[in-house]
């Protein structure tokens, strides 16, 4: 199944994401639910929630004025980015 067309609007096109990576013996189990919960839509993003109440607004609460789609949830949001930057941070503590 095309991937975009599944996920129609809540993803950009062209969607370039590294599936093959899922299956990858050195995640933990946080990582795949978290990916599962993606696949399946179970994470509520504003575009999506907009589809079933038309009082939700589409766009991300950030300052970026962006519509809410699952990568910008994720990557581009500043929420996003700056849970990444703490994420990174915090792995350059713990790394010898």
């Amino acid at each position: 199944m095309n991937i975009t067309k599944k996920w129609f609007p809540m993803v950009p096109s062209p969607l370039n994401f590294k599936w093959k990576d899922v299956w990858l013996k050195t995640k933990v189990k946080k990582d795949f639910d978290l990916i599962w919960m993606v696949w399946h839509q179970l994470v509520a993003i504003n575009v999506w929630c907009a589809k079933i109440n038309k009082n939700t607004t589409m766009m991300c609460p950030c300052d970026l004025e962006a519509l809410e789609f699952m990568t910008h949830r994720f990557w581009d949001c500043l929420k996003a980015k700056a849970t990444w930057e703490w994420a990174f941070a915090m792995h350059r503590l713990h790394t010898p």
